[in-house]
């Protein structure tokens, strides 16, 4: 999926009637992405670094590999993920709790 962040993909398996669009997060998806995040149960975010600003530093450091999905122009889930040069991680991941569906409450 890397590099091709501009395809719309429709997910089917497992989400009956959803429609998502998958693409590479960037900084101006941050503010949606820290506030689902922060809605998320169970996400912990860190004040110092889970900023407008440290996503987006982040971004940078880590070009490709964090990605948005989104329905109907919003941010419906988030992964955020990078390396340290050897290990991979994804550091951060969410999705909406509205944008599960019913088996998942």
């Amino acid at each position: 999926m890397v590099g091709s962040s501009s395809e719309d993909i429709r997910c089917t398996e497992g989400w009956v009637g959803m429609d998502f669009q998958m693409a590479e997060m960037s900084a101006e998806d941050s503010d949606e992405v820290l506030a689902l995040w922060k809605n998320t149960e169970g996400v912990g975010l860190d004040e110092g670094t889970d900023t407008h600003e440290g996503v987006a530093a982040y971004l940078v450091r880590n070009p490709g590999l964090s990605f948005v999905a989104r329905r109907d122009g919003k941010v419906a889930g988030a992964v955020l993920c990078g390396h340290d040069g050897r290990r991979g991680y994804a550091s951060r991941k969410a999705l909406s709790t509205i944008r599960r569906g019913p088996s998942a409450t």
